[in-house]
């Protein structure tokens, strides 16, 4: 139930403070008697910081909107950074999560060209969130390790208290309990020491949220009466409301489902106030829970279908796999089997798209520990070769002066600094080659990481999920119980075997030709038996024995299916054939009897259909394998064509380096 918790993100962008009415009338006071000039737009900007903390965002809008015309206007650079940051808090409340990146990317890239530091940062934090939203927890990471860099080579302890505090969240979200405290604590240490009232305010809110999660009650419902208390004196509408959520959750936990209520429905009152979105589908879902638990199905069923709507509207991807949790429950309670059993289908189909959270806690949580590491490695590589430069340069300055005060020694210690030097030299140019070739290292394990979840995305492709629930519903709609139950089984094997399979760089060529088999049998079922396939494996390889990249071919054969043998009116056959070449290498082939590539394209442009992402990943692993293997793997589509130049289908040739397990 961690997505449905409130969680205190926090946003850059101007004064800690938003809203206080002296700070506005002062403002407002100083717009009144400034010229055409750069400090008008400082000022327009901050009445558009000051209106976006309270929720006025027509107005907020409108003053940013008069800075970023002024600012282009003076060309004034840091004006238009600042307004891009507005709009993008415009967007992030509004739910317009990818105008939202747009605007904060804009912003980004305009101080990477001034070389604003601090704007970096904060472009860079705000994107982060962002991203949270969108359920993309790696991207989030990075973004936020960007911002703590930066802050701290600028020693700036307000975007280090943002970076911390939502470092920390990742952290939470990955039940790493211990590490998120850490950095939460850091952000509380530095936000009293700067007296930054509200980050603290929010920091401590997330210290409450581990409570909640550890189930104790008592200190989580003291930290966020204490949060709401502060949150009035503030005046402060958007953390009033998420404090009343969160009082409202722990009081669902221990049963207190009147007072629950009653504080979700102040927390909506507030967010329909300030014109917010974001924590309603949490609201909405928790309401309709305690209507569930009460009896109160059609009532439960209206707020749990607002919580799927807003959650779909805004792309949050924890919202919608909570909702149709809470919708098949509801079904369940109702006796509504059939929507039951859709709706939990649903669930677990979201559940499992969101890898980054949920089947690749592992592999994310490594991938942190080695950001992390490797920006504290970085750093102190850095430090150690300033201080290997100064010491050589110290002791060339010490050698010279004795070689002047000495006289006699004069050759000798001239030999001395010609070798200390030239040591000092090697040493740091060893340092610097070893660094580089570390970081080199490093980028690419990024890379492939980045590349290998892009791959797995790929393969929980949802209009696959899509239709193979459509087909088990459309078996079932028919009676054809028999049939539901073969499909299912094949597809719920199949996920596994992908979510297995995605946690390793190679498995088995076996492995990988139960998944492929699997993977077809399913798509000629739904089809109709539209084509059948057929497996060529060397008699001389050991298909148990030899490692592959899981699921390389399965974009080919989607490519088969689709765009060769759909479109062909006769029966189709696919043939995949694995055999040795050479001694290194293996070559796998998926080859077609369709309609042709020259057919299929002519077909996609007339539709409109975009090229595969599949195909565009799968080029970019074998790239990746050449890169850390030294190897020359590659592939090639191959057009197939009878003596009168008619298209009898495609062969594509996959070359793989040939790896023992």
């Amino acid at each position: 139930m961690k997505k449905l918790i409130c969680l205190f993100l926090l946003v850059a962008g101007g004064t800690a403070v938003h809203g206080q009415n002296s700070q506005i009338d002062s403002l407002m006071g100083a717009l009144k008697t400034s010229g055409e000039d750069t400090s008008r737009v400082i000022t327009l900007n901050s009445l558009s910081w000051e209106f976006l903390g309270m929720s006025r965002f027509d107005t907020a809008f409108y003053y940013a909107e008069e800075a970023m015309s002024l600012s282009k206007k003076l060309r004034y650079q840091k004006g238009q950074i600042r307004a891009f940051n507005n709009f993008g808090g415009i967007n992030w409340n509004h739910g317009e999560y990818d105008k939202a990146l747009e605007n904060y990317f804009r912003g980004r890239e305009i101080a990477t060209a001034i070389d604003d530091r601090n704007a970096m940062a904060i472009a860079n934090n705000n994107i982060g969130l962002v991203y949270w939203n969108q359920g993309k927890y790696s991207e989030a990471l990075h973004a936020f390790f960007e911002s703590l860099k930066i802050s701290r080579q600028k020693d700036d302890k307000k975007a280090m208290i943002l970076a911390y505090n939502n470092i920390g969240i990742i952290y939470y979200q990955q039940g790493n309990y211990k590490e998120a405290l850490r950095n939460y604590y850091i952000s509380i240490s530095l936000s009293r020491s700067s007296g930054d009232k509200k980050a603290l305010l929010l920091a401590t809110n997330n210290v409450g949220l581990i409570y909640l999660e550890q189930a104790k009650y008592d200190q989580a419902l003291a930290t966020y009466q204490s949060a709401l208390r502060i949150s009035r004196e503030m005046d402060d509408k958007k953390t009033m409301a998420m404090a009343y959520c969160n009082i409202a959750l722990v009081q669902y936990r221990q049963g207190l489902y009147d007072e629950s209520n009653s504080n979700h429905l102040q927390s909506l009152k507030i967010m329909d106030e300030i014109g917010t979105v974001y924590g309603k589908a949490i609201n909405y879902n928790s309401i309709g829970r305690i209507l569930v638990n009460r009896g109160k199905y059609r009532e439960a069923k209206k707020w749990l279908e607002k919580a799927f709507v807003i959650s779909q509207e805004t792309g949050d991807n924890d919202g919608i796999r909570n909702s149709c949790q809470s919708l098949a429950i509801l079904d369940s309670a109702m006796g509504d089997w059939k929507g039951a059993y859709e709706n939990y289908m649903l669930y677990i189909a979201a559940r499992d798209s969101l890898t980054n959270q949920e089947q690749s806690r592992k592999a994310l949580q490594a991938q942190m520990d080695y950001d992390y590491g490797i920006r504290e490695a970085a750093a102190k590589a850095a430090h150690e070769k300033k201080e290997v430069l100064a010491n050589a340069e110290i002791g060339r300055q010490k050698v010279i002066r004795n070689a002047i005060a000495g006289g006699t020694g004069l050759l000798v210690c001239s030999s001395l600094v010609s070798f200390l030097f030239y040591k000092r030299k090697r040493d740091v140019a060893f340092q610097k080659k070893e660094a580089e070739a570390k970081q080199q290292e490093a980028e690419l394990k990024q890379q492939v990481s980045e590349v290998e979840m892009k791959a797995l995305r790929s393969q929980m492709n949802p209009h696959f999920i899509f239709n193979s629930l459509n087909s088990i519903y459309r078996y079932m709609e028919n009676h054809d119980i028999e049939k539901a139950g073969s499909y299912l089984i094949r597809f719920s094997k199949l996920i596994r075997l992908i979510l297995e399979n995605s946690m390793h760089p190679e498995v088995t060529l076996q492995e990988d030709i139960d998944a492929l088999e699997l993977y077809m049998e399913m798509e000629s079922m739904r089809l109709n038996n539209k084509f059948d396939f057929s497996f060529e494996i060397d008699k001389g390889l050991d298909a148990g024995g030899i490692l592959v990249p899981p699921l390389l071919l399965q974009p080919f054969v989607e490519n088969a299916i689709w765009h060769g043998l759909l479109p062909k009116p006769e029966q189709g056959h696919i043939t995949i054939r694995v055999n040795r070449e050479g001694d290194k290498m293996i070559r796998c082939e998926v080859e077609d009897n369709g309609v042709g590539r020259e057919k299929s394209q002519s077909a996609q442009k007339m539709n409109g259909k975009k090229k595969s992402l599949g195909m565009a990943i799968t080029r970019e692993r074998i790239e990746l394998i050449n890169r850390k293997k030294g190897t020359q793997a590659y592939f090639n589509m191959v057009d197939l064509k009878s003596s009168n130049n008619e298209a009898l289908g495609s062969r594509v040739e996959v070359l793989l380096p040939l790896i023992a397990d």
